[in-house]
């Protein structure tokens, strides 16, 4: 049995760190079982509850993203670095190096999400060609448009401001380096 009455953690510091640890597992173990897991949410509580190297199971990890976007009412891609922080979810993205991309994409491979369609981009991560140039491509393709056609507005309306801030809000840079072949003319 059990030495905690209920699903609370209060009393746990009198005993042997192994032993808490286990009893912690246990509790919340029981809560996500009887579909409480947004409990731990609301009360802020998973935090002190995650023993060492919780972690590291891509199940724990998968399951309490998927319960912050529901308890947020949130589209996967809009969660930032703060909605980890706020709900005591801080030590998930410490094994992806605190990007919420890395976990939502995860959670959610089917939504096959990209770096750009997430409500901030991973810091440096226009600097490198090859993610701008597939970036335009991808918003090309998005709005099924010639790249010649593009305007500001389209990469606004599809999560690439941080794009059209390094082009200086200039598609036609965008789109010459994406397609060079196309030899266009400003």
């Amino acid at each position: 049995t059990s030495r905690l009455n209920d699903e609370s953690v209060e009393g746990v510091a009198n005993i042997l760190p192994k032993e808490k640890k286990q009893i912690i597992k246990e509790v919340v173990a029981r809560l996500v079982e009887n579909g409480r897991g947004l409990e731990l949410l609301e009360k802020n509580a998973i935090k002190a509850m995650a023993p060492n190297g919780y972690w590291n199971d891509k199940q724990n990890r998968v399951f309490w993203i998927k319960e912050l976007v529901g308890f947020l009412t949130k589209d996967p891609r809009d969660l930032i670095q703060d909605d980890f922080l706020d709900n005591r979810l801080g030590g998930l993205l410490d094994n992806d190096q605190n990007s919420p991309f890395k976990a939502v994409s995860e959670a959610y491979p089917e939504l096959e999400i990209r770096e750009w369609e997430m409500a901030t981009t991973p810091m440096g991560f226009y600097q490198k060609k090859k993610n701008r140039v597939a970036a335009v491509r991808w918003l090309v393709e998005k709005v099924r448009k010639d790249p010649r056609d593009l305007i500001l507005d389209d990469f606004l309306s599809n999560r690439l401001s941080g794009l059209k801030m390094h082009y200086k809000h200039s598609p036609f840079k965008a789109v010459s380096e994406a397609y060079p072949e196309l030899e266009i003319r400003e």
